[in-house]
């Protein structure tokens, strides 16, 4: 390797320091999500997606047994979800309903209804603006940064990774197919009972909808161990949804 010299040196770091190289690296970073957004579809494809609702079946790994589960859900970005799911646990068949409105938050399982605290609520909307991201949505937005964080691989498939930064919430990793350029890996960090854990999760099984190829295959692992296997079927964009689907359950 040839070992630069001194004078290459000063200049390096003169550029370093003006903010040169930061942004030419903040301009890579916009390059790999604007092909992003061309490889799903488009701005003007994307932007039908303000909100939607789908349904999905899946297995929850998280309680150490693999429990089946079908479920409804429904997202306004980026501050209203609702999360319907039906499972079996033991025998006894349970339905566990999760809305986020705005500042406002609900868990009903089967007639216990509870409103979340502080914590979880916090916690919830983290969750949502990380899926937020994924949607590309709102990377035009001068709120959030953009970081160039390497080459890697998942298996044979090469990747590039852009780490999205704004002062509201955790930073969230993008991994896009250096191929395709559609989305096929995130990370960022989640808390549960207040420990951080690191999340993974994989996208993959592209399908066209409404123009935008969507993930119909979602794995979610937590600190490298298996959490969530989801399958995802009926995806509908909408401009906007009724504010009764947001209601407390």
């Amino acid at each position: 390797m040839r070992k630069l010299s001194i004078a290459s040196l000063a200049v390096a770091l003169v550029f370093a320091s003006s903010g040169y190289l930061r942004s030419e690296e903040k301009g890579d970073a916009r390059a790999v999500i604007d092909k992003a957004v061309q490889a799903a579809g488009g701005e003007a494809n994307l932007a039908k997606f303000k909100a939607m609702t789908w349904k999905d079946k899946g297995t929850f790994h998280g309680l150490g047994m693999p429990l089946p589960y079908t479920g409804a859900m429904a997202v306004q970005w980026p501050d209203q979800s609702r999360e319907a799911i039906t499972s079996e646990a033991m025998g006894q068949k349970f339905t566990m309903v999760m809305v986020v409105n705005r500042d406002k938050g609900w868990l009903k399982v089967n007639d216990m209804l509870m409103e979340l605290d502080k914590d979880k609520l916090e916690e919830q909307k983290e969750d949502l603006h990380a899926s937020y991201i994924t949607t590309l949505l709102p990377l035009r937005d001068k709120a959030y940064s953009f970081k160039l964080i390497g080459a890697s691989k998942d298996g044979d498939q090469a990747l590039v990774g852009v780490r999205v930064s704004s002062k509201r919430h955790r930073d969230v990793d993008l991994f896009f197919d250096k191929e395709t350029g559609l989305l096929a890996k995130t990370a960022n960090t989640v808390k549960e009972e207040g420990k951080e854990m690191k999340q993974e999760a994989f996208y993959s099984s592209y399908k066209e909808v409404s123009g935008v190829k969507q993930p119909m295959k979602i794995k979610i692992n937590r600190d490298g161990k298996l959490y969530v296997e989801a399958e995802n079927t009926d995806i509908k964009p909408a401009d906007k949804l009724d504010d009764s689907v947001f209601a407390k359950p």
